[in-house]
């Protein structure tokens, strides 16, 4: 019988795989060493096999990987609650040096309240119940304090002035405005909008430009997931400077962006 991928531990079980490589053992020498079965191993290596934060410790120390296991483990353990084609993009949040995010329908994820994320997620989670939709709620809000925690990564969002258009509670709109000024004023984020009557770089679907030790990566969004561009190298810095740029040069100034969303607060 076939068994089942989980796609968050494969990408645990790759990072095991690399680390038992460089250590120059086989699957059955360090099953060994931590008392488990060669097929366990393969199985922890595939991602069919869901690993315990124990388990993680005693590879990290057999293999002297400094904890990166573990660390691992603890960031994918936390995305119980994050939709699966939504994984990778919350790794590269938290590993991110800068988040870059242009967004022509909504407020940016990373910055929604509570209740402005209940009623998007309801709108576009038809089939799911009031307990799933406060999962997924509590993990979007949960992002910002995660990404920012013991650190201050450049945070720059450019959103299209369509996107406070959409037809919400009064009372969810304004203090969703209000959080975007006070996380501005805080010096947490810069923010941007391009205006009504400005086209920019044209129809651009969502996306974000994370900057890591190793170069910028993009996550881009369709109406059913995300895809990460990481190559070629022409691409990623195609949408990641040119087309980010364009749209930053196109939109209102971070001053008259605050002051434009503080006159839809009144």
């Amino acid at each position: 019988m076939r068994e089942n991928v989980d796609a968050r531990w494969a990408r645990w079980g790759d990072e095991l795989r690399r680390y038992r490589r460089l250590a120059e053992l086989s699957q059955t020498e360090l099953g060994d060493k931590v008392h488990l079965s060669k097929s366990m191993m393969s199985g922890l290596e595939r991602g069919t096999r869901n690993p315990k934060r124990s388990l993680s410790e005693s590879l990290d120390a057999h293999l002297s990987t400094g904890g990166a296991l573990t660390r691992l483990w603890a960031e994918l353990t936390q995305q119980r609650s994050v939709p699966e084609w939504f994984a990778d993009a919350v790794l590269l949040e938290r590993r991110a040096s800068e988040i870059r995010q242009w967004q022509p329908f909504l407020v940016p994820g990373l910055l929604q309240t509570a209740d402005y994320a209940r009623a998007i997620v309801r709108a576009w989670h038809l089939l799911d119940g009031e307990d799933e939709v406060e999962r997924l709620v509590e993990s979007r809000i949960a992002r910002l304090p995660a990404i920012t925690r013991g650190r201050r990564p450049l945070l720059w969002f450019v959103v299209a002035a369509r996107a406070f258009d959409l037809p919400l509670d009064e009372k969810i709109r304004k203090e969703q405005y209000q959080q975007i000024i006070d996380l501005v004023e805080a010096g947490v984020i810069r923010f941007q909008v391009l205006g009504h009557d400005v086209l920019g770089p044209g129809p651009t679907p969502p996306f974000q430009v994370f900057t890591l030790d190793v170069g910028d990566v993009v996550y881009t969004e369709h109406s059913d997931g995300g895809v990460v561009i990481d190559s070629p190298p022409a691409r990623v810095r195609f949408l990641g400077s040119t087309i980010y740029g364009a749209m930053q040069a196109a939109a209102m100034g971070c001053d008259t962006s605050v002051k434009w969303l503080k006159e839809l607060t009144v």
